[in-house]
């Protein structure tokens, strides 16, 4: 089986999409399937070579993307006649969310060439808070989105509510839920006191500390943070993260901004912290917050993430879309700090539900299947057409 992994970026740019599309090309490769991934290249970003796991960068311009705070790359001539190419000489090609050029343009090729398409879909609607920006998301899903999904093969959605925004558009024969992993051998909690972690990190064991992680971009909730981050000065904020915006220019004392960090000092900022802080919307369930429930760190998000996972909503934390209700729900997680028993629920949660192992083999038994459908069909239009007339 020769894979076609189609993403905006690689994932050294920091996103949660582009990190699934990793560890999925990696599983899929470690299977024995041959996988190339395909993304916009930029300085710094091109993945390190693994086994069976062939990466292709792409030249592309990403200065759309800087202005609306959006990761939205378009590619040059050059690259999209070589992913043309790529997507040609595939068996399948498996595309990360439909509103990304890129993945509109290999889910075509795919098409004119006969060959599959599968589309995992990670976010629906961005109900920004300025009309443009709201407005351009809501057309790029009108006009790509919807567009690739209807004609895919088979979609998969990471989260029940992307799934249900989907649902006038996918067909229930082609949807499938298939939630992300979690690197269980990793994230996991400290043996530790996490006071013993803080100190090892430099921070005060027994100041308040929450935690962000995730691009710096709009969509992720940033102006609520700020503002929980203003009113509770007594909490210590460390932001792990980057992208448009500068929390730096917010000159708040009691921040800190740490940029992209290792996996591995990720782990241990998870487990020194209080809890982690994510008032995202329109991107279905996050890994991190995946990661942090891991680790046995509590999740505050907007509620429409909360319901995103049916079978970890009772254990995460939420808030209303205001700035204010965010504030009060971090007072309240504040007020009433879970004890190391519940940590350990939360943990055990995460392993239970959640591993790579587990996302890969739903993966690649649904690649089986579409490209068995496909040649099922091909020979019976091979007989239908040697038949005599």
């Amino acid at each position: 089986m020769n894979v076609l992994c189609v993403t905006h970026y690689f994932a050294e740019h920091g996103g949660g999409i582009e990190r699934v599309a990793e560890q999925i090309c990696r599983g899929l490769s470690a299977a024995g399937v041959r996988v190339t991934w395909a993304a916009t290249d930029l300085p710094g970003e091109t993945p390190p070579p693994a086994p069976g796991l062939v990466s292709e960068p792409l030249e592309g311009w990403s200065g759309i993307g800087t202005r609306l705070g959006l990761p939205f790359p378009l590619l040059s001539g050059r690259a999209r006649r070589r992913l043309s190419q790529l997507a040609s000489e595939a068996d399948l090609v498996h595309v990360h969310d439909g509103i990304y050029p890129a993945g509109h343009l290999a889910a075509a090729r795919a098409r004119s060439s006969g060959k599959p398409v599968v589309v995992t879909q990670h976010i629906g609607d961005i109900p920004f808070p300025d009309l443009f920006r709201r407005l351009a998301v809501r057309m790029a899903n009108r006009v790509l989105t919807r567009r690739v999904l209807r004609r895919a093969d088979e979609v998969v959605f990471v989260s029940r509510t992307v799934q249900s925004f989907f649902s006038d558009t996918v067909d229930p024969r082609r949807s499938h839920l298939v939630f992300n992993g979690v690197d269980l051998d990793l994230y996991s909690p400290a043996s530790e006191p996490r006071a013993e972690i803080r100190r090892s990190l430099g921070l005060d064991p027994d100041r308040p500390l929450f935690l962000f992680v995730g691009r710096f971009v709009a969509k992720k909730g940033l102006s609520r943070v700020r503002e929980a981050a203003r009113k509770l000065g007594h909490v210590r904020w460390i932001l792990a993260g980057r992208g448009p915006e500068d929390p730096h220019r917010w000159g708040l004392d009691n921040v800190e901004v740490v940029g992209h960090v290792s996996a591995e000092r990720l782990v241990q900022l998870y487990r020194a912290a209080d809890l982690l802080t994510l008032p995202s919307v329109g991107e279905g369930f996050p890994l991190v917050v995946q990661e942090a429930m891991a680790c046995g760190t509590p999740c505050l998000v907007a509620e429409e993430t909360r319901q995103s996972c049916p079978p970890a909503a009772r254990w995460i934390l939420s808030a209303g879309p205001r700035a204010g209700q965010f504030v009060e729900a971090c007072r309240a997680a504040l007020a009433t700090p879970p004890s190391p028993a519940q940590r350990d629920q939360l943990s055990s949660l995460a392993r239970a539900e959640w591993s790579w192992d587990r996302c890969v083999e739903q993966y690649l038994a649904l690649f089986e299947r579409v490209l068995a459908k496909d040649r099922s069909g091909a020979e019976a239009a091979a007989r239908s057409r040697s038949r005599p007339a």
